[in-house]
């Protein structure tokens, strides 16, 4: 899609008028592959919400381990 096409299928002036200058596009980190053992209903869960569950469970992970590193570092 052309940044016309964009603008077109957007309604809101204010969207239609953002500076795509400002945009910041970032290189995702390499992931590591490894096995790993997760009980069936955890899995299951993610697997039942779609394409992508791969992917939720690693962003449930991150949120635990920033969260983690916020405590820790607030307590120093």
């Amino acid at each position: 899609m052309t940044t016309e096409d964009v603008e077109e299928q957007v309604s809101d002036k204010e969207l239609r008028e953002f500076d795509w200058n400002d945009v910041k596009f970032g290189v995702p980190q390499r992931k590591q592959q490894l096995t790993l053992w997760i009980d069936q209903d955890v899995v299951g869960w993610f697997r039942i919400q779609g394409e992508g569950y791969q992917t939720r469970m690693n962003a449930g992970l991150r949120s635990f381990v920033e969260a983690q590193r916020r405590n820790t570092s607030s307590v120093e």
